[in-house]
């Protein structure tokens, strides 16, 4: 299994808004837990009706867009938070994502939230499946990694069995802010990298 090392980078681009990506170590493509993760995923920050969204762009009007997304590979794996932001407000919404990891962590999600989120992530499966291309794609990533591939019946019985137990059980496995990595795009000379990066070592005490 390749080495997961927690790193922080910062890279100069002149541009207006600042881009934050936080990576947490995750499932790989073949995890059998991959129903659950994709609603985890829904429910966290993969939708519009999603914790990250909700509360940093709809109520606090804090960042251009803030959306959570998975990077999996045969043998390993990446969760990813990706902000973007005003130079100005960069340390908040980091504060306040790191808020929300915790909340979600120790709280966890409703029912009402899972039934919401097992029918966002059904339908999208279902809308994907009528596109040949996509169904191919998707079963040659898990021929190549050496899974097994499922059929669209399959995969929505796979997600009504989800419950919010394993959702937690998830975000406490992979929420872990001392295991985060964070990575920095923006015009460094107005950004406060030192402050950012107080903020992400701090997870790490």
């Amino acid at each position: 299994i390749p080495d997961y090392c927690r790193s922080f980078a910062a890279a100069n681009k002149g541009i207006e808004q600042l881009h934050l990506n936080l990576a947490f170590p995750a499932l790989c493509v073949g995890d059998q837990r991959r129903f659950a993760y994709s609603i985890f995923n829904s429910v966290f920050g993969g939708s519009n009706n999603s914790r990250l969204f909700q509360k940093i762009r709809e109520e606090a009007g804090m960042a251009y867009s803030v959306y959570s997304y998975s990077s999996a590979y045969q043998r390993a794996g990446l969760f990813h938070i990706d902000i973007t932001v005003q130079l100005s407000l960069a340390i908040l919404v980091l504060e306040k994502t790191a808020g929300i990891v915790k909340e979600f962590v120790r709280e966890g999600l409703t029912e009402e939230e899972l039934h919401l989120h097992k029918q966002q992530v059904g339908t999208e499966l279902i809308m994907s499946s009528e596109s040949p291309k996509t169904r191919m794609d998707a079963n040659a990533k898990f021929a190549l990694a050496e899974t097994k591939i499922y059929t669209l019946e399959e995969k929505l019985t796979q997600i009504e069995a989800v419950d919010c137990a394993e959702i937690q059980s998830l975000a406490a496995e992979i929420l872990a802010l001392e295991r985060a990595s964070l990575c920095i795009v923006g015009e460094k000379s107005s950004t406060n990298l030192r402050g950012l990066k107080k903020i992400w070592e701090g997870w790490n005490l």
